[in-house]
Order: structure tokens, then C-alpha cells, then sequence
């Protein structure tokens, strides 16, 4: 069965275990490619972020997505919130509509 993980900078993600998600910490030095790879190879198929390890490594997630090697999503914690899910929510409706959402 593919396992489910939430990357965080956090060490305390308590709601994210009583959600059931296996939570990995990373340092803002962790080799993010190199994790993702272990992951993948964990049979992981779904990996939630906490937006500010969504906001360092955006680039790299976005181009996982578009592989459809593994699912990244972000999932905001209690901590540090840049409404990022919402402003990814909208770009995505918006690259779907062909439209600009004010």
C-alpha cells in the first residue's frame, strides 16, 4: 500500500500524526531531490508540505507534478501561514480556465 508522508521544518507536527501522515523534518540544507528520490523509493505516493517548504522548493515540486512521479501538495500547519495553497488553488483554476481570477 503507498504511504502517505507531510515534509515539514517543524519538529512538532502533532496534528499532521493524528491525521495519520508519517511526518519527515527537513533543515532548509536538507537535499530536497535526494529526499523526494528515497521517498519515492519507499513506495510513497502521496507528500504533503508545510508551505514554507513548498515557498524554498517550488520549482522542484512543481516539475514532480508535471512528471506525475509523485503527488506534492501543500497542507498548511498551525505555523507560519502565507496562504500559498490558496494562491496555488487560484493559479491552477486559473492555467485550467484560460482566465484571470481577480
Amino acid at each position: 500500500m503507498a504511504k502517505v508522508v507531510y515534509l515539514s521544518y517543524e519538529k512538532s507536527e502533532g496534528l499532521m500524526n493524528s491525521l495519520g501522515l508519517e511526518v519527515v523534518t527537513l533543515t532548509p540544507q536538507t537535499d530536497f531531490q535526494g529526499i523526494i528520490r528515497q521517498l519515492r523509493q519507499a513506495d510513497v505516493a502521496v507528500i504533503f508540505t508545510s508551505e514554507e517548504v513548498f515557498s524554498d522548493h517550488q520549482e522542484i515540486i512543481e516539475t514532480y507534478n508535471k512528471e506525475f512521479e509523485v503527488t506534492i501538495s501543500i497542507l498548511p500547519n498551525r505555523l507560519n501561514h502565507h496562504h500559498l495553497a490558496q494562491k496555488r488553488l487560484k493559479q491552477m483554476t486559473e492555467e485550467v480556465l484560460g482566465v484571470n481570477i481577480s
